[in-house]
């Protein structure tokens, strides 16, 4: 899964993707999937989590269980 477009809005950060996935996220430093904390959208392309850290590290999982793995900079 490819992310291909971030942005915030308010007090949100949103992805989309490339294809449907299941996306989590940490504040904290790299983890591994099943242990973050979700984002909304379940199988879906759009994904959100509140806005209040200044780095994000996103894992999102599709369908296949092919892992794209994300440092993002909101």
């Amino acid at each position: 899964p490819i992310i291909t477009q971030v942005y915030t809005k308010g007090s949100l950060l949103h992805l989309t993707m490339s294809e449907d996935t299941t996306c989590e996220y940490s504040t904290k430093g790299e983890f591994t999937f099943g242990s973050g904390t979700r984002m909304t959208g379940d199988n879906t392309r759009d994904h959100e989590a509140p806005l209040d850290s200044k780095i994000y590290y996103v894992r999102c999982k599709d369908i296949f269980n092919n892992l794209g793995s994300y440092k993002i900079y909101p």
